[in-house]
């Protein structure tokens, strides 16, 4: 009875399996045998069409700002100098003003204080040394003042020919009356015991014994000429 009851399932089983449509043989697996038909797969979405950079941003703004110009900060070339678009810069230099010119060696000098009145020679002072005597001979106007400092006692002074200390003891005094009558007819002269100084002023109102500074008159200059003091002598060179 069992036996007949496993027939009749088997029998029944075979028949519905007929029954059924028969799946497409799949392909032989390694052991040989026909392999099951699989699922087929769902049918997946389409992917987006987007494309795949980024969206694109917004603009960006500018910075703005403002701002002085830098200030050199020191006194040196900023490149100007050499750029060949830049103005070309002012003379600096320094330009010579009115004022008092001045030269110098140790026997003789000459300056040219402020405020001359155009009166050639006017406001020149210049120096001679003679015999270990300070000679200074300062142009006020027409008149010319001598002060010969450094001395004692009484002495003889005269302004000779020529330009040098050749040996002007032999040439004759300067332009007759103008080398001489220095202080008084005889040209001496006494220092004063407290200052030790001498002080004359030879007046410009006669032109033949007149005296000019440092104006480079041939006639009149006293300093294009050796000063004599006893026998020692003095230029203003």
């Amino acid at each position: 009875m069992r036996t007949q009851s496993r027939l009749l399932t088997a029998a029944l089983l075979f028949g519905s399996g007929l029954a059924c449509t028969a799946g497409a043989a799949g392909p032989a697996n390694d052991a040989g045998g026909p392999a099951t038909t699989g699922q087929a797969g769902s049918t997946g979405t389409g992917g987006s069409t987007q494309p795949t950079g980024g969206a694109t941003g917004a603009a960006g703004q500018a910075s703005t700002g403002s701002g002085s110009a830098g200030r050199v900060s020191s006194t040196g070339d900023n490149g100007d100098l050499f750029n060949p678009d830049a103005a070309v810069p002012a003379n600096t230099l320094p330009s010579n003003t009115a004022g008092s010119t001045g030269t110098g060696t140790p026997d003789a000098s000459t300056s040219t204080p402020e405020g001359g009145s155009g009166i050639p020679g006017d406001g020149h002072m210049a120096t001679a040394h003679s015999g270990g005597f300070t000679l200074v001979f300062t142009q006020k106007g027409l008149d010319v003042t001598l002060v010969i400092s450094g001395c004692t006692g009484t002495h003889k002074v005269e302004v000779h020919e020529g330009y040098a200390c050749d040996d002007p003891t032999k040439g004759p005094v300067w332009g007759g009356a103008r080398g001489t009558g220095i202080f008084n007819a005889a040209s001496m002269f006494t220092c004063d015991a407290t200052t030790k100084s001498a002080t004359y002023t030879r007046s410009g109102a006669d032109p033949k014994t007149s005296w000019t500074v440092a104006d480079h008159n041939p006639t009149t200059d006293v300093t294009l000429h050796p000063i004599l003091v006893d026998t020692s002598c003095g230029t203003f060179f």
